[in-house]
């Protein structure tokens, strides 16, 4: 029954041929696309900075336009020029030219074996030499279609990583300025403290603490534009920009609706459907049993017995996968409930922060309060802010991950 394919003739096959072929064809239109963008001769977008995005990665003394980029854009980019999805791309180049060699192998051994007299006798040498080279055929058949089903995979999960990205430069910005006005706030503290000293107001204990704060905030700061400098070099990746080349993000989207409730069984069951390394275990797993049976057909034991060895390894190595996934599932949307709790306690911080700050503002305008201590009132009030800020944006790429892990695509 498993060899109708030789006796029916090549029209299941020619059907099957003729998609991929189709496939192919819509890959060779989008390589050149690609190669257009890439040359510049496709472009899109403002190229007018706007005074409410950030402009990254500039020289302060120079004038320059640069090109903004939006949070859509930077999504659409990054589909194009990563160097993860480059990659998939050639390895899908491979396995297609590799499935075309290997269907015409296949159709010249087919035609000269029903030619010289082939008997489908399946203990003959010529037959178990067909038998290898259809096995050969259906490999690189399956191995074409998941390398596209991977690039398809693996485009969303680029796009949530730039689009994370984005924000982490947006704040990366907004945490720097924060400390550039807290460190402002420790060296005149430190400063004070000094000239107490000298009046005999202060010790040299007290003094040395103050120094030791602002070592700490000018390391924080150093550490803060490390991490901006990292991030600006991968961001440039996705757009496509040589290196230290200047860009602008505009600010980011309103968040909007997005789904936070999510049922722990179908994200299971959705989970492990769409995950394309089970995918390819379980098949694996069919064919060596169909192989075991082949074999056993043709009277080769040993090989049946080595598959059947081999079998039993993948079945263990399966079902350790299938149990890792569904712990992912539980910890992804344990990250999620942590996430929506983070947010609910940080909006409290920020309330507080505000009110702490607009109180401290009527002490000090009637004297009561001296201007550091409304500085103080006024840092801790921007950096509730900036954390409640980031608990929504923390709270959405939490949701992302679960909405990702539905369509079987993992997250760092």
């Amino acid at each position: 029954m498993q060899r109708q394919v030789w006796n029916e003739g090549w029209k299941g096959f020619e059907d099957m041929k003729g998609n991929r072929m189709k496939t192919i064809n819509r890959r060779r239109v989008a390589l050149k696309l690609l190669s257009l963008v890439t040359a510049g001769l496709v472009w899109s977008g403002s190229l007018l900075p706007s005074a409410a995005g950030v402009l990254l990665g500039a020289d302060p003394g120079a004038i320059e336009t640069v090109r903004q980029y939006t949070f859509k854009e930077v999504g659409d980019l990054a589909e194009i020029n990563s160097h993860d999805i480059i990659k998939q791309e050639a390895d899908l180049a491979k396995a297609e030219l590799q499935e075309e060699e290997s269907s015409t192998s296949f159709q010249i051994a087919v035609f000269e074996y029903w030619y010289n007299g082939g008997d489908g006798d399946e203990t003959s040498s010529a037959y178990s030499a067909l038998y290898s080279l259809q096995n050969s055929y259906e490999n690189a058949y399956a191995n074409a279609v998941d390398a596209e089903t991977a690039l398809d995979q693996l485009k969303p999960k680029v796009r949530y990583d730039a689009e994370d990205l984005y924000i982490a430069l947006i704040m990366g910005e907004k945490d720097i300025a924060l400390q550039e006005k807290n460190l402002e706030i420790v060296k005149t503290a430190r400063d004070l403290e000094a000239i107490k000293l000298i009046f005999g107001k202060s010790t040299a204990s007290a003094l040395e603490a103050a120094e030791q704060k602002v070592k700490d905030a000018e390391n924080s700061m150093a550490s803060l534009r490390d991490t901006q400098a990292i991030n600006k070099e991968s961001m440039r990746i996705y757009l496509d920009l040589p290196e230290g080349a200047a860009f602008a993000l505009a600010s980011p989207p309103e968040l909007g609706v997005f789904q936070t409730v999510f049922k722990e069984e179908d994200v299971q069951e959705n989970a492990l459907a769409n995950s394309l390394s089970l995918e390819q275990a379980k098949r694996n797993l069919e064919d060596l049993d169909q192989q075991i049976k082949d074999y056993d057909a043709m009277g080769k034991s040993t090989q049946s017995e080595q598959l059947s060895i081999s079998a039993r390894s993948t079945e263990l190595s399966y079902a350790e996968a299938v149990s890792s996934l569904k712990s992912k599932v539980v910890s992804t949307l344990d990250a999620l409930t942590t996430a929506k709790e983070n947010l609910a306690a940080a909006k409290i911080k920020a309330n507080r922060a505000e009110i702490d700050y607009l109180t401290s503002k009527l002490s000090y305008d009637i004297g009561k309060l001296t201007q550091s201590g409304l500085l103080s009132a006024e840092q801790n009030k921007n950096s509730a802010a900036a954390d409640y800020e980031q608990a929504g944006y923390d709270y959405y790429f939490a949701s992302q991950k679960v909405s990702l892990l539905n369509q079987g695509i993992l997250t760092n």
